[in-house]
């Protein structure tokens, strides 16, 4: 007997609402329902009669929407049931693994054509603050990519006025991460401005 766990429940009940919705004014929608709305337009063309018993001919390549929690954010992410190396299920049981380092009500998630899911992680204070944020970082790294098969993952540098970044360098920058390694070229005192990953799957 299969053990049905957490998230296959979730992805259960978030199909089951998709094949419904669109058919329910929103006066009677759910604020479960009203929030996972928009995504579902954004991903309007993977909807298919066989799998929901809609069509939606309408998209936005482009949509990113925030949550507000880690449930939330799940339903975002279990309204998609599969793109090429996306998993729903195996990217929200590894949110759930790092929910203590996630600031899920600075997530978001949509398309940059392909699924892209924005996450905001949580800063550490005092002496050994900035080593506990590295390890958790790339534990968190190396599961996004070995676990959840992105085809990028990115940190969002941000630069301050008296930071550790040179005068041309842009208020903001994206940076490919190898491995869960350092950037080469950057000390490793400027990862505590890196507070945001960038996942995306082709």
């Amino acid at each position: 007997m299969v053990t049905q766990t957490k998230t296959d429940t979730r992805f259960a009940d978030v199909q089951k609402i998709m094949k419904g919705l669109l058919n329910k004014p929103i006066t009677k929608m759910t604020k479960r329902e009203l929030s996972i709305l928009p995504v579902a337009l954004t991903f309007g063309e993977c909807f298919y009669k066989d799998t929901h018993d809609v069509e939606i001919d309408v998209r936005d390549l482009h949509g990113k929407h925030g949550a507000q929690s880690l449930n939330q954010l799940c339903d975002m992410l279990c309204l998609v049931e599969s793109y090429n190396s996306y998993d729903p299920k195996t990217v929200c049981d590894v949110l759930e693994k790092h929910k203590d380092f996630i600031n899920f009500d600075e997530t978001s998630f949509g398309r940059e054509y392909s699924p892209v899911l924005y996450l905001s992680l949580k800063q550490y204070y005092g002496e050994d603050g900035p080593s506990v944020f590295m390890e958790r970082a790339k534990a968190l790294a190396k599961d996004l990519q070995e676990i959840c098969k992105c085809d990028e993952l990115q940190w969002c540098v941000f630069s301050t006025p008296n930071g550790f970044f040179k005068e041309d360098l842009p208020l903001t920058m994206w940076c490919p991460v190898r491995d869960g390694e350092k950037i080469t070229g950057y000390e490793e005192k400027t990862f505590d401005h890196f507070r945001k990953f960038r996942v995306w799957w082709d």
